[in-house]
């Protein structure tokens, strides 16, 4: 099996009502879903959280940066594809690393 495809989607959800605290105020909800694509019927399906960062510049990472790292590669070598994406692209945060974790 190999992976063929890595695709970011950016997802948003307003809140009717601001939650704040003493340091911070947050509006919303923000997630990034990465869908990565092999050459059989299987595809797997993460969350990588943003935790207040911004969801397009994670979603660029994915994409730009992450994806051409895992194209042809075994997607059942987690380990494998883990220290390949964090020391091939400066120690990227693990809430990026973490979202291919969980092939179905």
């Amino acid at each position: 099996m190999k992976i063929t495809n890595i695709t970011a989607y950016c997802l948003s959800y307003p809140y009717k009502d601001f939650i704040a605290d003493g340091l911070s105020c947050v509006s919303g909800r923000s997630s990034v879903l990465v869908r990565v694509d092999t050459d059989t019927e299987l595809y797997g399906i993460g969350e990588a959280v943003t935790f207040g960062g911004s969801p397009k510049a994670i979603q660029t990472i994915i994409q730009q940066q992450l994806a051409p790292l895992l194209m042809g590669e075994d997607p059942l070598q987690i380990e494998y594809l883990f220290q390949k994406m964090q020391w091939n692209n400066w120690g990227c945060q693990l809430r990026i690393l973490c979202a291919r974790e969980d092939p179905r």
